[in-house]
């Protein structure tokens, strides 16, 4: 049995197996950047041969399973192939031969410099004496490896469990607990993406720079249940978890207009949201199009920075040609050819991204084992000193630095020095 388990794990890191699968895996990370995932700006437009395949959700598409899955048998494979090496080259009885051994002439100094430098004495017989420098250098590679393997289970559990999905909501309003999330995503073992209490956006605070461009977005939520109330102040790229949920406030917020439009007998309610205005002097844009197929273009101005009030610029166009155009504030009116337009209230609206999975605590476990096996591998390369005996009776000294020998070098030649006799020793 094993022989056979050696055997597979030398098939499994093949070099051409292992180029295939970290192909694929490049691949699938490539396909995350360039396809628009679900949830974000042109997901809507994927072909259904697109979504057939899952490109709009990489991370969760059962193929992307599979190949993480190969790549974390391979890594484990690898990790287990290195282990057992590097156990043999800690114990071996006699490091690797060196064309530059040298003779100990004075053994009382040579031995003092061993103990100054932190030689360890690893193993000894009646042939030889084996001495290592830094023996936990050894384990570097294997924990780099394994930390990898952490990972790649991390991965593997987060989108098995990943319940996530995000929610549009408005300044003051509540969305009520039990809601389906937008965009959701859903692993084979995660919970249903809906709202576990009523949530309420009570503001949402804009930090710009003095050009007035935006700089962060920082929304205060307020979560309700039968626990009480929480409050929650979540800024753009700092996420905040409470009971084992992530909450990612978005960079996707605006202005909703909640308008009256009135076309002779006919009254039509409606909300137009649109995004942040990217600085004072630029608008967004959002296109209504109305029940005969008419369209009003409208158009979001604000400066944040001198405090202006949001203006609602409306375009309207039939059969592509501009018939009226005018500016309309919070609780103003506007007439538009035969229509009326009167903007009722208006309000900020943000983006909140709801996220629960498992895996994560063991992925940043991972980083941290990553790292350690890097400093292993770059800031303690094990060196080792094998001492046997002539023929003459004479100790001989073979050095051997496992990575990077021109960087010990100066160790080498103190050896060296401490080795060779001096006038008062002849």
């Amino acid at each position: 049995m094993k022989p056979f388990l050696q055997r597979f794990a030398r098939t499994l890191v093949n070099r051409r197996l292992t180029l295939l699968v970290m192909s694929l895996a490049a691949a699938s990370m490539l396909l995350m950047l360039l396809v628009p995932q679900r949830g974000t700006e042109g997901a809507a437009s994927l072909s259904s041969f697109a979504l057939a395949l899952g490109l709009d959700s990489v991370a969760t598409a059962w193929w992307f399973r599979v190949v993480v899955g190969a790549a974390g048998v391979q890594l484990l494979a690898a990790t287990f192939t290195l282990a057992r090496r590097d156990l043999r080259r800690l114990l071996r009885e006699r490091g690797p031969g060196s064309p530059e051994e040298f003779a100990i002439e004075s053994p009382s100094r040579f031995a003092r410099e061993l103990r100054r430098l932190g030689y360890l004495r690893i193993r000894r017989s009646s042939q030889a004496a084996r001495y290592v420098r830094d023996p936990w250098g050894y384990a570097g590679p294997s924990l780099l490896h394994g930390g990898m393997v952490l990972a790649v289970c991390g991965v593997l559990i987060v989108t098995l469990t990943q319940s996530a999905g995000l929610i549009r909501v408005v300044e003051g309003q509540t969305m009520a607990a039990g809601t389906t999330l937008d965009a959701p995503r859903q692993g084979p073992l995660g919970v249903a993406p809906v709202l576990d209490h009523d949530l309420t956006l009570d503001r949402i605070d804009v930090l710009v720079w003095p050009s007035g461009e935006p700089r962060a977005f920082t929304g205060t939520w307020v979560l309700s249940g039968s626990d009480g109330l929480t409050r929650l102040v979540v800024t753009t790229n700092r996420p905040v978890t409470r009971d084992g949920v992530r909450y990612f406030q978005e960079q996707r917020v605006g202005y909703s207009f909640f308008t009256t439009i009135t076309q002779g007998d006919v009254v039509v309610r409606r909300r137009i949201d649109l995004l942040q205005p990217p600085s004072s002097t630029e608008g967004s844009f959002e296109d209504v199009v109305l029940a005969d197929g008419s369209v009003i273009r409208a158009k979001c101005l604000v400066d944040e920075a001198a405090g202006g009030q949001p203006e609602l610029v409306l375009r309207f166009e039939q059969s592509g040609d501009i018939v009226a155009q005018d500016t309309v504030t919070d609780g103003a009116s506007v007439r538009l050819v035969d229509m009326d337009v009167t903007v009722d209230a208006v309000g900020r609206w943000a983006i909140i991204t709801i996220e629960r999975s498992y895996g994560y605590g063991l992925l940043f476990t991972s980083f941290f084992v990553m790292f350690i096996g890097a400093i292993l591998i770059y800031g303690a390369s094990p060196r080792e000193l094998t001492l046997t005996r002539g023929d003459d009776g004479t100790a001989i000294a073979e050095w051997h630095a496992s990575r990077m020998p021109s960087m010990y070098a100066r160790e080498q030649q103190r050896l060296r020095d401490a080795a060779a006799r001096e006038e008062d020793d002849a």
